[in-house]
């Protein structure tokens, strides 16, 4: 959980220090990014992301002690333009993440931009939020050292 954990897991935390993320969505505690479900009253954008499916991850020699974590990023706007926009910041900065992060291992990393949509902000409003979902599918493994 450790990796995923909102306010100091390696994800979010290096999601913090990209540039063209905190742009959008603000930096530091400040930033607007959830898991499961925004605050309530948040105007976008932000991001909120939900873990979906873990398991060992096996390869073709068998076990390799590394896990599959899927992710379902949603990247919130006011406009459909803005949360593509912000999708795609999301998108070229969590693809190319190879290293050690908060103690995990992250060996490969893939994100397909699967659909998008609308909600109303609150009930009787016509206000819309738009939404773009990314899954992420990510192979990684706790350090040892």
């Amino acid at each position: 959980m450790a990796f995923f954990d909102e306010k100091t897991g390696g994800l979010i935390t290096h999601w913090k220090t990209v540039a063209g993320i905190t742009a959008l969505v603000g930096t530091g505690t400040a930033a607007k990014i959830w898991p499961h479900l925004a605050n309530e009253g948040t105007v976008p954008p932000y991001i909120c992301y939900i873990r979906a499916d873990g398991r060992p991850f096996i390869h073709l020699g068998g076990r390799t002690g590394a896990r599959l974590t899927v992710i379902h990023i949603y990247s919130y706007g006011t406009t459909l333009a803005e949360a593509d926009q912000l999708s795609e910041a999301v998108k070229v900065n969590t693809e190319p993440m190879r290293g050690t992060y908060s103690g995990t291992i992250v060996n490969r990393v893939e994100v397909e931009t699967i659909d998008d949509g609308f909600e109303l902000r609150q009930q009787g409003s016509d206000q819309k939020d738009f939404w773009v979902r990314l899954v992420v599918r990510m192979v990684h493994s706790e350090s040892t050292s």
